[in-house]
């Protein structure tokens, strides 16, 4: 495993798909420890030893930060879902296609880089928000930046980001996911004055 040489040279995103399959305690440890590792600032690195020019060793540190999106279906290692904030995707039903944004070239993606790039350079002072009582430790870590571009966006920002950081850790003031479930199946049969549905 040499992604840290990339990270360390090359500062990029990381996006790993099926990380599910690839990031495991079994089948890849020594990429997961580095990913596990580039959770904090000040302690991302790994030391590993380089060759020298006399043929001998020397130990080099190697940065290990980066941001980093995992994609895969079944769930990652405990030690990195620790690290992230997840975010639950479901397969889109027939009537909900929207427009494929075509990797490179799609106009709209291509607006969304120039704008986040732009605004970027305006970012100077990044603001240290306090959090609710429920975000402590890692938890805290993880929604932390969210919290702090929500407050330099404004507006409704910093209540969503409340809203979904807290409904995260399963101390939102609204239902949870089930009972909502349970809600609109009742409204459904109501609206249509029926008794029995079909599962579709």
């Amino acid at each position: 495993c040499r992604v840290f040489r990339a990270i360390d040279t090359m500062n990029p995103t990381l996006l790993l798909d099926e990380a599910d399959n690839v990031v495991t305690k079994n089948k890849n440890p020594e990429l997961l420890a580095i990913l596990n590792s580039g959770h904090n600032r000040k302690g991302a690195y790994v030391v590993i030893n380089v060759p020298t020019e006399d043929g001998g060793w020397v130990p080099h540190k190697f940065s290990t930060f980066a941001p980093i999106a995992f994609a895969g279906i079944k769930a990652l290692p405990e030690t990195l879902q620790d690290r992230s904030l997840g975010i639950k995707l479901k397969r889109a039903l027939p009537g909900e296609q929207k427009e494929h944004l075509r990797d490179g070239d799609s106009p709209l993606l291509i607006e969304f880089r120039r704008k986040t790039a732009r605004w970027m350079q305006d970012l100077v002072d990044i603001p240290d928000p306090d959090l609710p009582a429920e975000l402590y430790n890692r938890v805290g870590d993880n929604w932390r930046p969210l919290f702090a571009l929500a407050e330099l966006a404004g507006g409704q920002w910093p209540d969503l980001i409340l809203r979904a950081a807290l409904d995260a850790v399963g101390t939102a003031r609204d239902p949870p996911e089930l009972p909502r479930l349970l809600l609109s199946i009742r409204d459904i049969f109501a609206a249509k004055k029926v008794e029995r549905l079909p599962t579709t």
